[in-house]
């Protein structure tokens, strides 16, 4: 019975044994199947759902930074464009600018030295400074303030030398021819005037040589022998264009003065009161013909300095954004 009670309980020992090995099989079967089924450390199902999503995600933000990038280099390269387009412009400017400052001082110059009632000529260079003034503000505000590096407060105070120089120069061209028209109709008035009165001049005399023809005692003789003495020394050497007028105001309207002032202390005639009142309206003439001079010989060789010192600036403005400052970069640019 013993035998039989130990047989029978080394059969269930055996059973069991055999039970828990096949168990313990059958557990790690399943965990290498579970191990098998895994993506990404994701369950297979699960992973196959997420993966097209992420991916579709990410596709769709990479579309939206490309695009971003694309705009931004666009950007840049219209801010980049635009500023070195007028950066280049002052310098292609340059020959223009100078022979527009060359032709005031000249025309000042020339001016001084001028001894002609009649008007004399001025050359006039275009100073294409109008192609720039017109862009707009904001294009040059973004250019040169906004999406530029380098120190902000400078920026913005060379920006502002750059618009408010071309805009003088914009304006400086049409200020010349402005100014050259009215000097011209100045000085045409005043050869106009000039004319006129030494017509009278010569009638006075021509009236008074008649009434004194063939005559050998008259009030009048003596004054008139001298003055026709002095109109036929200023006759005999004709005066040259370069020095007209001060040939006559030395030869004939200042030696003329002192002769009627004279007679008039002496012989207070009618002849001798009209030819001095023409006489002295041809003196302020010369007057008025050299203060005009004085005065737009000035006014061309001001515009000449206020030039120079314009496109000065803007050389200044040129080589401070070249080499002090740089365009932003993508990231920065607005």
């Amino acid at each position: 019975m013993k035998i039989d009670s130990l047989i029978a309980k080394q059969v269930q020992l055996d059973t069991l044994t055999a039970f828990k090995t096949d168990t313990t099989n059958k557990v790690a079967s399943l965990i290498d199947k579970t191990h098998d089924s895994l993506i990404l450390g994701m369950p297979e199902g699960f992973a196959r759902i997420l993966i097209p999503v992420a991916v579709t995600v990410v596709i769709f933000f990479l579309g939206h930074f490309i695009s971003w990038l694309k705009l931004k280099f666009e950007r840049r390269k219209e801010v980049s464009s635009y500023k070195n387009l007028i950066l280049k412009w002052i310098e292609l400017i340059s020959k223009s600018i100078e022979a527009q400052i060359t032709n005031c001082n000249t025309f000042a110059t020339n001016l001084e030295n001028s001894e002609d009632m009649s008007p004399i000529r001025l050359s006039v260079s275009k100073l294409l400074a109008e192609k720039i003034d017109a862009l707009p503000l904001e294009k040059i505000l973004n250019a040169f303030s906004i999406n530029t590096t380098g120190d902000k407060s400078k920026n913005y105070v060379m920006t502002y030398n750059l618009i408010s120089q071309f805009n003088f120069l914009r304006h400086v061209e049409p200020l010349i021819i402005e100014n050259f028209e009215a000097y011209v109709e100045v000085f045409d008035g005043l050869a106009k005037r000039w004319n006129l009165l030494f017509s009278e001049f010569d009638d006075t005399i021509s009236v008074q040589s008649k009434e004194l023809a063939n005559k050998a005692e008259h009030p009048n003789l003596r004054f008139h022998n001298q003055v026709r003495k002095i109109v036929n020394d200023w006759m005999k050497t004709p005066p040259t264009t370069n020095n007209s007028v001060k040939y006559t105001d030395e030869k004939l309207i200042k030696p003329l003065i002192i002769l009627t002032a004279h007679e008039l202390d002496l012989n207070q005639s009618d002849y001798a009161f009209k030819l001095s009142r023409v006489i002295r309206d041809l003196n302020v003439e010369l007057i008025q013909w050299d203060n005009a001079k004085k005065v737009n010989a000035g006014l061309f060789r001001s515009i000449a300095t206020t030039t120079k010192d314009s496109y000065q600036k803007l050389q200044e403005v040129n080589l401070y954004f070249k080499n002090e400052t740089r365009t932003s970069n993508i990231f920065r640019i607005k």
